[in-house]
């Protein structure tokens, strides 16, 4: 797993797909999707979204950023769709949980 999560920093943002990081780690992406549910309870992707989302927040809440480079930095060629990732996981839009945050 330690492998696993070295490899996610590195290529997250660059939309790794499960079979590209079971590559890496020389394993088959049905191995890689056991293991992560076993020790993780959560699927190699949801791993990877996970991991996303921590430097969506991070990026939002110590940068001067706009949204709009923050989703780019994490691998989204399109705006909307980083909202909507980001939304559809913590409940709020990017720039209301940066407001929120800093109230």
């Amino acid at each position: 797993m330690g492998r696993f999560q070295a490899l996610i920093h590195e290529h997250a943002a660059r939309g790794w797909s499960v079979a590209d990081y079971a590559r890496a780690l020389t394993v088959t992406p049905g191995r890689l999707t056991a293991t992560c549910r076993r020790v993780m309870n959560r699927s190699p992707m949801q791993v990877v979204h996970d991991h996303l989302l921590i430097e969506a927040k991070r990026n939002l809440l110590y940068t001067s950023m706009t949204v709009q480079q923050v989703g780019y930095a994490l691998g989204c060629a399109d705006p909307a769709y980083f909202s909507r990732f980001f939304t559809q996981r913590t409940g709020v839009s990017p720039q209301r949980f940066r407001q929120e945050q800093a109230a």
